[in-house]
């Protein structure tokens, strides 16, 4: 008896695919999500950094700002392809927010958001939320950092 259920449990050990156990991988690296807007009111700004990280945006010739489901980025009318095709339409930053705002195109006073999500093909894109995107809208009336192409995007660092 004891021999038939022993062959029994083999044969159906045999029959069964096994579960796979996980890769193990290693740790995601710590993301600071807590990123908050500075906007002010009355603020003048000198670029716009989009504190993409854990958003899985990636690099882009062509990137773009959504808000409410409306393109603002880049801006709409003739674009100069000389300065783009030295300079680009957005800057790309792979690491912290201090590194961010040492980037050259970044100033004395950029503005700080963090995108609701990725968009486009590859996530070449962000998605603001309303709120961020009518302050976004506003800072550029009064700073034109879109029109300027003062656009930075802050990624995750690569290894």
């Amino acid at each position: 008896m004891q021999s038939q259920q022993s062959a029994k449990q083999q044969a159906n050990s045999t029959s069964l695919p096994r579960r796979l156990s996980p890769t193990p991988s290693l740790p995601p690296r710590p993301i600071d999500l807590t990123t908050q807007s500075n906007y002010q009111p009355n603020g003048v700004y000198s670029s716009l950094i989009l504190d993409a990280r854990g958003l899985r945006v990636g690099a882009s010739m062509s990137p773009s700002i959504l808000v409410n489901q409306q393109q603002v980025y880049p801006p709409a009318g003739e674009l100069d392809t000389d300065y783009l095709v030295n300079v680009g339409l957005a800057a790309y930053v792979y690491g912290s927010l201090n590194q961010a705002k040492q980037s050259s195109r970044a100033g004395q006073n950029p503005l700080i958001i963090r995108p609701l999500s990725a968009q486009g093909p590859g996530g070449s894109g962000v998605t603001l939320s309303p709120v961020d995107g009518k302050n976004l809208l506003a800072a550029e009336r009064r700073s034109g950092l879109l029109k300027r192409f003062k656009v930075i995007f802050l990624l995750d660092q690569t290894d």
